[in-house]
């Protein structure tokens, strides 16, 4: 669940991970939220409404950290196994692996 600390409610509550979700970051403007999971997806999402914008499978391990690039350009994302994942994000928070 996302909370608002100045209003103390629950502004959505989380259900894009079929594990736990491990990370959470997001973009410099705090309109979009990045999560990582215990099922190998980091998904990125709408802050203020908790509605996906996409997901990305591509590691067979939890993904462990998410983050993303000082220019939002970019998320990055580290498995358990130590693998790294970069994905680009375009407009409306759409992304391709690198």
């Amino acid at each position: 669940m996302l909370w608002d600390v100045e209003r103390r409610e629950s502004m959505w509550e989380y259900t894009h991970h079929t594990g736990r979700v491990e990370a959470a970051a997001f973009n410099s403007m705090r309109d979009m939220c990045a999560t990582a999971g215990a099922d190998g997806r980091i998904v990125l999402l709408f802050a203020d409404s908790g509605k996906q914008a996409n997901s990305f499978l591509g590691a067979e391990e939890p993904m462990m950290t998410v983050q993303f690039s000082p220019d939002d350009e970019r998320i990055a994302g580290c498995a358990a196994d130590g693998k790294l994942y970069l994905y680009q994000v375009g407009r409306w928070g759409l992304a391709a692996a690198e």
